[in-house]
């Protein structure tokens, strides 16, 4: 990228904006459309690096054969690579750990979820709440009230 007078841009990223140097200016430029400060992963790196995630993780793909459920709806077998929480864990932090909302998905699977930008649920996300639905409504039925 080249500026009014000619000299090159260096860029490096920095916590979701990447800072461009040319003698004494900043020009920052949002990573996404959106600034979005941070990815779900970086905002529950606690959750995702803690031995009882990393246990209930492995536990939920050998339950799962490490197969992507989605793409077995649909008779094919592609192995999973990672986990979706059902119902979002930003939203439901208390179900972060519930066996029932936890997905093993591939990536190419996975990013069909949610769409990636805005982070809303999708329709193929939605079929997968309606599925657990009376699971949902059972973990919030025995909850104790205050």
């Amino acid at each position: 990228m080249m500026l009014d007078n000619h000299q090159p841009m260096q860029g490096r990223h920095n916590g979701g904006l990447f800072i461009f140097r040319t003698h004494h200016i900043l020009h920052c430029i949002p990573y996404y459309i959106e600034a979005i400060p941070m990815t779900n992963r970086l905002r529950n790196h606690d959750f995702y690096t803690s031995k009882r995630w990393q246990h209930k993780r492995a536990v939920v793909m050998r339950h799962y054969s490490y197969e992507d459920q989605e793409a077995k709806r649909y008779g094919k077998t592609i192995p999973a690579t990672m986990i979706h929480h059902i119902y979002p864990l930003k939203d439901y932090p208390e179900l972060g750990l519930q066996a029932w909302n936890l997905l093993p998905l591939s990536a190419q699977s996975h990013n069909q979820m949610h769409d990636r930008l805005t982070d809303e649920i999708t329709a193929k996300g939605r079929y997968w709440q309606r599925k657990r639905k009376r699971e949902f409504e059972a973990f919030y039925a025995d909850a104790p009230t205050n």
